[in-house]
């Protein structure tokens, strides 16, 4: 697969799971590491405005992640004598880490929607 394919693929893999960030870092820490199962347990324990504070952090990191993968885009098209294989590595572990992010903020996405939160200032 030539380098172009590639390129627009993964271009196109991260427009397709890019979620917004917010304007301001909550002093909240995601952690890519810990099990869902995990997460979904300590949710009752939490209150309303925490798990708001973990949506925000989540979309913090994932908007971090996202400026991750478009630099390490540029650097593949612009770096032709680069090991194509290394940088798609790089772009692939990158992308898996957008995933997991993902993953673990739809958890409190979809609790503050049950709870009937009002979201629009998580997602900015």
């Amino acid at each position: 697969m030539g380098i172009k394919k590639v390129s627009l693929i993964l271009l196109l893999v991260l427009f397709a799971i890019a979620l917004p960030g917010c304007k301001k870092q909550s002093e909240a820490t995601v952690d890519t590491n810990k099990p869902v199962i995990e997460i979904k347990a300590e949710l009752g324990k939490m209150s309303t405005e925490d798990v708001k504070d973990m949506a925000k952090a989540y979309a913090d990191a994932i908007k971090e992640k996202n400026e991750e993968v478009k630099k390490a885009l540029i650097k593949f098209k612009e770096l032709p004598g680069e090991d194509p294989n290394a940088m798609k590595a790089e772009i692939d572990d990158l992308n898996k880490a957008v995933s997991a992010l993902n993953e673990r903020s739809k958890i409190y996405y979809d609790k503050l929607k049950e709870l009937g939160v009002d979201m629009s200032d998580v997602r900015k």
